[in-house]
């Protein structure tokens, strides 16, 4: 894998943990007046939510992005094996 590649795959993690974290601050947001912590259960709960988004969102995007990686090397391997089998 080029160092181009590897650049396209941490922007694409970076955004999915940012995504994370803005969904992780919404549920938090939803969720806080509900609960009525104390400010030390406040504290927790952001740490809780925002870096739980962070975290799933940075996984989940290079859970996908492997995901499509391995179809498509095993989709031209395919292809490859194909013309070989022509010749």
């Amino acid at each position: 894998m080029n160092s181009k590649d590897e650049i396209v795959r941490l922007l694409w993690t970076l955004a999915g943990a940012v995504v994370g974290v803005a969904v992780g601050f919404g549920l938090m947001t939803y969720l806080l007046p509900l609960l009525k912590l104390p400010p030390l259960g406040t504290a927790v709960a952001v740490i809780v939510f925002c870096g739980g988004g962070l975290i799933g969102g940075g996984f989940l995007t290079l859970w996908v992005l492997n995901k499509r990686q391995k179809a498509a090397r095993k989709k031209y391997f395919d292809e490859k094996k194909k013309k070989k089998k022509r010749k």
